[in-house]
């Protein structure tokens, strides 16, 4: 019994591990408690919420546009990992998502940028939007993000 115990919390810590996907180590964010890492405005909506673990600090971001900014004023820093809220409100490592860029969708700070599971459903939302699906590293660095 006892072995078939330990087996069944191995497991469990296996799949718990792997169905998190690279959204597993995320920190956590309190929504309409914590405070964005990069333009200190409160966090409001999961949608639209991002995050990233960069020297063992866990920083949150109430848009995508604002993790996008941090990242790249922490340029130099060793093994940065983020992530964003897909349209299911699952984290997903920014590598691994999609994202359609649209000015006029309101987001927390007005980037526009949306986060999707698959190119199929991004290029859904694209279509409504008149943009094109993309890679996290296509997308364009916009306003104080770019400024040094």
């Amino acid at each position: 019994m006892r072995q078939l115990l330990l087996a069944m919390v191995g497991l469990w810590a296996l799949f718990t591990g792997c169905a998190g996907g690279a959204g597993s180590d995320a920190p956590e964010i309190l929504y309409g408690e914590d405070i964005c890492d990069y333009c200190r405005m409160v966090i409001s909506e999961q949608r639209h919420a991002a995050a990233a673990r960069l020297d063992g600090h866990g920083h949150r971001f109430d848009d995508p546009g604002c993790l996008q900014g941090f990242l790249e004023a922490n340029r130099g820093a060793a093994n940065p990992v983020a992530w964003v809220h897909d349209e299911t409100g699952s984290w997903l490592a920014v590598e691994e998502a999609w994202f359609v860029e649209d000015p006029e969708r309101g987001t927390p700070m007005a980037s526009g940028i949306l986060a999707f599971g698959s190119r199929q459903a991004a290029g859904v939302a694209g279509r409504r939007f008149g943009a094109e699906p993309r890679r996290w590293t296509e997308l364009e660095v916009r306003g104080e993000a770019s400024a040094e």
